[in-house]
């Protein structure tokens, strides 16, 4: 059998779906054709109980391993499927690839921002001896804060005003979904209301999530981020020789540490290099939906992403449905090197407008970002997405540390850890009031609305932050839940359309109109194309198309730079269907979906 990066999602009507586990029998149609490989259901449980979908998803594993690039395979698989099956047709399939997104992790000189650690997992016995403990590691010396008396342990707890809001809520009732690598369940940290018995590994297919500490990348990525969302309390001092009392720390360590938590592992590790792949994301998002006890999860806590799938954006609007707020990091990116993630774009699924985007900000209340060579910061943009965005505190924040039970890092970074303190809040202001809202779309968009509306500084530095800085105290406020309420009892909170992926200016290569007069909406060939596109641009290290995309990503008129963005496309590796698409003139583009 071919590798997992050699199969194929496919998106069909859900009666042929269906027919691969034989809930169709009798003189239904005859089971679907798929070739020569094996196909399976790529969601165990549907989420059809809460949104009455009419598609589904197929997980296709060809026999062997393939030859031709990812996308010519999934537009030979749509050819090869209506060939077989005379009973579909083109506007009942998509294809796209099983997307990996890789992040090659190199030392950057940061001072130890927690992106690689080439060290060994302590033991207790290299603990400094506590209780308060001292962190194992030093802050991340380009970004504040400095070690001093009156620096907290924990003052991202205290710049968002977690402890004024645990006065009315630690999060009961709550369920929370935490997509990470797996985490480790002999810390101390470990949230007090963690269901490992509903825990789902999605990377090896079983029930095992705890992180299995094989590589040198993210190790500990999982413990740490469910820690900042949840975490039990804690006993912890910035560090040896500090004077003052005031820097020590006494107390929960994660925004909502009453709320239950179900662990899903979705990204696997290996060597320096961390892999997430299409299927592993899009079923970690839908099993929150429908855990094994068949009770869905409120709140999606999402420290990871990577290429743009239409996949997850069905996973995204299911969620959205079904009234889960989904919280998603924006991505992290290196400040004049070619990466993983060429440009500084949010990653997907943080993209998707459906989807709580986390940014970050700093310990003085600025951007997470730094224009120094090889130094992490975040990633922003474009403009829309930062209409929603809302940033939560790092880098320096505590990283509990794996293989430990008491050990912990002060450097803490990345969105990744903005992300779970942003989805902590969400949970506080549900376990509130989420009881009296309507179990569908209007709790995510209420939820939303006391989000980003309660910010510091509204709209400050906002084309890196977005709208600003997280206050939990101001979003649990009575009479902004009040005023929210009751804009759902008079039918005033505005739906946002279903996501999908698309950016206005490939569009404009395709000859299509911008999103939304209901009359011009791409085939499923044409959405393959959209999405094999934004995800070159994702991957592009061509600067010449980097710059042209993030100047001319939101342009729905046509550009002069149109043809310069088409002709930048041909020199990159795409698919012999798109490189056709865009060879031709623009008039038959349009009209050959």
């Amino acid at each position: 059998m071919a590798e997992r990066h050699d199969a194929l999602l496919i998106h069909m009507p859900s009666e042929h779906v269906a027919l691969l586990s034989g809930v169709l029998g009798g003189g239904g149609s005859p089971p679907v054709n798929f070739g020569n490989g094996k196909a399976t259901r790529l969601f165990e449980n549907t989420s059809i109980d809460f949104v009455g979908q009419v598609s589904d998803w197929v997980y296709f594993e060809p026999a062997d391993a393939q030859q031709l690039k990812p996308w010519d395979q999934a537009h030979d698989k749509v050819s090869e499927l209506l060939r077989l099956n005379a009973q579909l047709s083109p506007e009942q399939l998509y294809v796209e690839p099983n997307s990996r997104s890789e992040r090659d992790i190199k030392p950057n000189g940061s001072g130890g921002e927690s992106l690689l650690d080439k060290r060994p997992a302590q033991t207790d016995g290299g603990v400094p001896s506590g209780p308060p403990y001292a962190p194992l590691s030093s802050l991340n010396t380009h970004y504040p804060p400095a070690l001093g008396p009156s620096l907290s342990p924990a003052w991202h707890l205290q710049h968002c005003k977690f402890p004024d809001a645990w006065v009315k809520t630690k999060g009961k009732n709550v369920r929370i979904a935490h997509l990470d690598i797996g985490w480790w369940e002999e810390h101390y940290s470990k949230p007090m209301n963690i269901r490992k018995d509903l825990g789902k590994n999605f990377v090896e297919n079983n029930d095992n999530t705890q992180d299995p500490q094989t590589a040198i990348a993210n190790i500990g990525h999982g413990t740490a981020t469910l820690a900042l969302l949840a975490g039990n309390e804690v006993s912890l001092k910035c560090g040896e020789g500090v004077p003052g009392t005031d820097n020590v720390y006494q107390g929960y360590i994660g925004g909502a540490p009453e709320a239950e938590v179900v662990p899903v592992r979705i990204a696997g590790v290996g060597g320096s290099v961390v892999y997430l792949y299409g299927d592993t994301m899009a079923r970690g998002l839908n099993y929150a939906l429908k855990p094994t006890d068949g009770k869905k999860c409120d709140v999606v806590s999402l420290s990871h992403g990577g290429l743009p799938s239409e996949c997850s954006a069905t996973r995204v609007n299911a969620l959205y449905d079904a009234g889960v707020v989904v919280v998603a990091a924006s991505g992290d990116s290196f400040w004049a090197v070619v990466a993983d993630i060429a440009t500084h774009f949010t990653v997907y699924p943080s993209a998707f407008y459906r989807v709580e985007t986390a940014t970050g900000t700093t310990f003085d209340g600025g951007p997470y970002k730094r224009d120094e060579i090889g130094v992490m910061q975040g990633c922003w943009g474009p403009s829309k997405v930062m209409d929603k965005a809302v940033a939560g505190p790092t880098p320096n924040v505590p990283w509990m540390k794996v293989g430990t039970q008491f050990g912990w890092d002060f450097d803490g970074g990345g969105t990744s850890a903005s992300t779970p303190q942003i989805a902590a809040a969400c949970a506080l202001w549900l376990s509130l009031y989420g009881k009296e809202l309507p179990d569908d779309w209007r709790r995510v968009e209420a939820c939303r609305v006391a989000l980003q509306n309660s910010v510091d500084n509204s709209n400050p530095d906002k084309d890196t932050i977005g709208l600003g800085r997280l206050n939990v105290a101001q979003m649990l406020d009575q009479d902004l839940a009040d005023s929210i309420i009751q804009l759902v009892k008079d039918g005033k909170l505005v739906k946002t359309a279903p996501d999908s992926v698309s950016f206005p200016v490939i569009r404009l290569l395709l000859g299509l109109p911008p999103p939304g007069d209901g009359v011009h909406e791409p085939t499923p060939k044409q959405k393959m194309f959209m999405v094999e596109m934004a995800q070159t641009l994702y991957k592009s290290a061509n600067p010449n198309l980097i710059k042209l995309f993030q100047d001319h990503a939101e342009d729905s008129e046509t550009s002069p730079e149109i043809d310069a963005i088409r002709q930048e496309f041909l020199t990159e590796d795409i698919s012999t269907a798109l490189q056709q698409q865009l060879s031709a003139p623009p008039h038959q583009a349009s009209a050959n979906p």
